[in-house]
């Protein structure tokens, strides 16, 4: 029993081809179903009459699309009671697709490869397919029909492999040596259109099974955009790498990935990336959603609405592969309010040589910064929500606000007076006689300074003597 092809559908089961003819002991023709657990699928009868009974026979390549329509190729004549050459199409429901006849005439697939555009390129051995010349290699439309815009042409030999780039080339391999009417020993690339892609030429050589000449089995891009080449080769260019190669192509790296924004309501956003590895498209998404339109290395959002806040990446695609940035994120910032005065400072009187303390409260979006006026003019170095004197002075009498500011705006406050009490006290003290004995007398002359001097001034004297009862 030699199994060539597995696929995993969506549900789980598994279909197997190759060339066998049993299945955990049940007849199945070179095609069969198993189950998740590995049983085998009953209800799935597709039996394959292969060209010939040789081994290289029986089925060689299976392909699922998203869909559930399922592509079986190989060297067979009839699958599933229906008489097909090749290649043959299922229905999601397993049924052969009636429809899908690309050729009446003998072909031997090898190579099936589902493009991003629902086109097939089928490779093996054949001189006819999809209703047209083609040798050896074809493109075919969802109906069957060859590809009129892709000719290339493998001569005298066969393709065992193709897989597509990003851009849409092909990369295929097989024993072949001319391909496209060019030189390329064992494995080329195609452009588009199926013309020889001349910057690519690495060219295997040699054979492991010498002198059959296998050529290349297998290809693969990884997501780091190492070409893998697998097959009977001893050579890649000058270098003696039997069987199996890696080149590394080049592929996009975001040196400078999208960052991140935070905006209100009606401002603007811009996302943008450096990238290296010469891409040829941008395609930015949002939710994992393409934006129409949005194709350049950046994208701007002039005018940002609530719809607008989500997670956005850019897909950089070059020649190679196509690479995702790490996401950024757009943020709506809750609208910033403009400031206004929720508690104005209140007038305030104090004794010359008190502190004094004087205080706003705003209201609105925060932060905020302050600045100070006496009298209108700014305070230097005023600039907290609370002024504060510790020794006022007469002088610092004054109309006093303050302007608050945020980044929506500003307000100034109304104006509070600090109003200063002066200290009244003894300026001068004289005694104009003495005192000799009890008997004796004296009178104190004295004045009282300082701004408050007007009205009643109480005066605390504090002698000492027995005659001092009558001065009351």
């Amino acid at each position: 029993m030699t199994v060539r092809a597995i696929y995993v559908q969506p549900d789980g089961r598994i279909i197997i081809g190759g060339n066998f003819n049993y299945v955990a002991n049940q007849y199945r023709s070179h095609l069969a179903r198993l189950h998740s657990d590995g049983t085998l699928d009953a209800s799935y009868r597709a039996d394959v009459t292969a060209s010939t009974s040789q081994l290289s026979d029986g089925v060689f390549r299976i392909l699922g699309q998203p869909d559930g329509t399922v592509y079986v190729a190989g060297f067979f004549t009839v699958i599933a009671g229906q008489l097909r050459q090749g290649l043959a199409r299922f229905t999601p429901n397993g049924v052969v697709d009636s429809s899908y006849i690309p050729t009446s005439e003998q072909a031997n697939i090898t190579a099936l490869c589902l493009q991003r555009d629902g086109k097939l390129v089928v490779g093996g051995s054949f001189s006819r397919l999809g209703g047209a010349p083609r040798e050896n290699i074809a493109r075919l439309l969802p109906s069957g029909l060859a590809d009129p815009t892709f000719n290339p042409s493998i001569n005298t030999s066969l393709l065992r492999t193709v897989i597509e780039q990003a851009d849409g080339k092909l990369i295929v391999g097989g024993p072949f040596t001319l391909i496209a009417n060019s030189y390329r020993s064992q494995v080329a690339r195609l452009n588009v259109n199926g013309t020889i892609d001349p910057s690519f030429a690495p060219d295997a050589s040699g054979a492991l099974r010498a002198p059959v000449i296998d050529g290349v089995y297998s290809l693969q891009i990884s997501s780091s955009g190492i070409l893998y080449i697998g097959g009977g080769f001893t050579m890649i260019g000058a270098q003696a790498l039997p069987g199996l190669a890696r080149l590394q192509l080049p592929f996009p790296h975001f040196s400078v990935p999208p960052a991140s924004v935070v905006t209100a309501i009606g401002g603007s956003a811009t996302f943008a990336v450096a990238v290296t590895g010469d891409p040829t498209s941008y395609q930015w998404r949002k939710d994992g959603i393409e934006l129409a339109g949005a194709t350049s290395s950046s994208f701007t959002i002039s005018s940002v609405k609530a719809s607008d806040a989500g997670t956005y990446d850019v897909i950089a695609t070059n020649a190679i592969l196509p690479a995702t940035s790490a996401p950024a994120t757009l943020t709506i910032a809750a609208a910033t309010v403009p400031p206004t005065i929720s508690a104005a400072p209140a007038n305030l009187t104090v004794l010359a040589g008190a502190p004094s303390t004087l205080t706003v409260t705003p209201a609105g979006t925060a932060p905020f910064t302050y600045q100070w006026l006496r009298n209108g003019t700014p305070i230097t170095g005023a600039t907290s929500a609370t002024l504060t004197l510790d020794a006022t002075l007469v002088s610092d009498a004054a109309a006093y606000s303050v302007k608050v500011t945020n980044s929506a705006g500003s307000i100034t406050s109304s104006a509070a007076t600090l109003t200063v009490t002066p200290i009244s006290r003894i300026s001068n003290l004289s005694v104009l006689t003495s005192l000799s004995s009890p008997t004796d007398s004296f009178t104190l002359g004295y004045v009282i300074g300082g701004n408050a001097t007007t009205g009643s001034k109480p005066l605390l004297l504090r002698a000492a003597g027995p005659s001092l009862a009558a001065l009351g």
